[in-house]
């Protein structure tokens, strides 16, 4: 059988019992709360490298896993989807409907890249059937103030990854994601919740593009 090691990260010190209830049937289990200082990836590779397991679970203080998994030894890693609760309502459509994040996998097997909207670099995924319950933005101002510091980095790391400033990007990709989100990705049968989240989602992709006007000086 194999063991386990699961980290939680919690940079801002939430209530994580119910997170820590979810997984005790973990064999290992690490609270990182050293801070982040906008890398996540750099945050889980360095608590990654504290596991005395080589099969390791993140899962975020804002999440619960629905129950224990069995692993399949024919991967590396596994997505697990993930499953949106905004204002005490299941997001079934737009992008939060669809989530799945590799947050299983082997130490060995690869290393966490990006700082934001990071990903866990494994080249042989599978997926599980269990999966997370996210409880994300309570209140607007939660939202907006994480908008505010994600889309920061987020500039930072476009530009770092070759990615210049256009006008057609900053007109046409915030109309583009609410468009996609809103009615290609049926977020419309969300109700409220689901304008709310496509349209906070333009927004996003909105402020990224103008921060990376700011960066350039232009």
């Amino acid at each position: 059988m194999n063991t386990i090691s699961c980290i939680i990260l919690n940079d801002n010190n939430r209530d994580i019992k119910k997170t820590l209830e979810s997984v005790t049937w973990c064999d290992e289990i690490i609270v990182w709360t050293k801070p982040i200082n906008g890398d996540w990836a750099r945050a889980r590779n360095e608590a990654m490298t504290t596991a005395k397991n080589d099969w390791v679970l993140f899962i975020d203080s804002d999440e619960i896993l629905n129950e224990p998994i069995k692993i399949n030894n024919n991967f590396d890693g596994f997505f697990i989807k993930r499953h949106d609760i905004f204002w005490n309502h299941e997001m079934r459509f737009g992008e939060a409907g669809k989530t799945k994040l590799l947050r299983l996998g082997k130490k060995s097997a690869g290393k966490w890249k990006r700082k934001v909207h990071e990903f866990w670099d494994i080249k042989n995924p599978g997926e599980i059937k269990e999966y997370l319950i996210h409880y994300p933005h309570p209140t607007i101002k939660d939202f907006i103030d994480q908008i505010n510091s994600y889309t920061e980095i987020d500039a930072k790391e476009l530009q770092t990854e070759g990615k210049k400033f256009s006008y057609f990007r900053l007109i046409f990709n915030p109309v583009g994601k609410f468009m996609q989100n809103y009615f290609l990705k049926l977020g419309f049968l969300d109700g409220i919740q689901g304008f709310v989240y496509a349209f906070m989602m333009s927004f996003h992709s909105l402020v990224v593009r103008i921060k990376m006007h700011e960066n350039h000086g232009l």
